[in-house]
């Protein structure tokens, strides 16, 4: 995969066109510069190679730190977002994936998700709320949107070899979306995922961990009145288990004055590879996995 990557350094903004690649001997991928670029500030069309002017990351890149064009490209969003959330209220899964097709150059998927996929079912959700939308509504407009996002799955290779992921719920969360949307995400990074969302009980988890020996468990929780339930799943996982564990969804976003004893991640989609690098590094030593201890 190629794609720009930025850090600052003394307050300035550096960017370099990188290709990542999957090592399978040290099961982590490994980045390598194709060309330093300069001062983001500095960066046009012209400044990279030809044979990678198209790529819709290098494209994203551009256009998101483009500071002329962020207004155009808020409100191409906002267009978007409002013929999608029309489309879903329909239950109309075909408009759907035609509209992602349409923009996929200039949203890949990640950002698709974030800046389109999410902040619609966030309406959908304060305006239910609010009862401006009927529950039915609500129902098909989160049916169809889990099919849109089982439908862009399906289109990922299915020989994913790189780190396995784990992607759970705690027990009496039913909302999966948020898992179904990080399957997608970290297939088509590579990673080998097993999404057993959404609401398990505890120790069938926990077994199922101790089973897979994933690198990385990833928990959603929408719902805030389920975060007890997720606190307690991470210490059950914990107790038998030195595997990462990184928790988020809504209720983590909007969550106040609460410790969970995991990685609280309420990051972008496209930091997700960085993040399971950053879980996997920070390792403890490993647990002997004993489903009897």
């Amino acid at each position: 995969m190629v794609y720009i990557r930025s850090k600052k350094i003394k307050g300035i903004e550096y960017a370099y066109l990188v290709h990542s690649v999957w090592d399978e001997k040290l099961n982590t991928s490994r980045q390598k510069t194709i060309k330093y670029l300069g001062k983001v500030s500095h960066i046009s069309i012209d400044s990279i190679p030809k044979e990678f002017q198209d790529i819709p990351n290098v494209r994203t890149f551009l256009v998101n730190h483009n500071i002329e064009n962020k207004i155009n490209v808020q409100k191409e969003h906002t267009k978007i977002r409002k013929i999608f959330f029309n489309l879903l209220i329909d239950g109309n899964l075909e408009g759907a994936i035609d509209v992602y097709d349409t923009y996929s150059k200039s949203l890949h998927l990640s950002n698709f998700y974030d800046y389109i996929l999410k902040i619609v079912m966030y309406e959908i959700g304060d305006l239910w709320k609010n009862k401006k939308l009927e529950i039915a509504q609500e129902h098909v407009a989160s049916n169809t949107a889990n099919s849109f996002v089982k439908t862009l799955t399906e289109r990922t290779s299915a020989s994913q070899q790189g780190c396995k992921i784990v992607i759970c719920t705690p027990e009496g969360e039913w909302h999966n979306l948020g898992c179904n949307v990080l399957q997608s995400v970290l297939q088509n990074k590579g990673f080998k995922v097993f999404n057993i969302s959404p609401s398990l009980p505890h120790d069938s988890v926990v077994n199922y961990i101790l089973d897979v020996k994933p690198d990385a468990v990833f928990i959603s929780v929408t719902l805030a009145e389920n975060l007890s339930s997720c606190k307690r799943l991470i210490h059950k996982i914990e107790s038998k288990s030195s595997v990462p564990i990184a928790v988020g969804g809504l209720a983590v976003k909007e969550m106040k004055d609460q410790k969970l004893d995991a990685i609280v991640s309420t990051d972008d989609l496209d930091s997700v590879s960085s993040l399971v690098k950053t879980m996997m590094k920070n390792q403890k030593k490993p647990k002997p996995y004993n489903k009897k201890s």
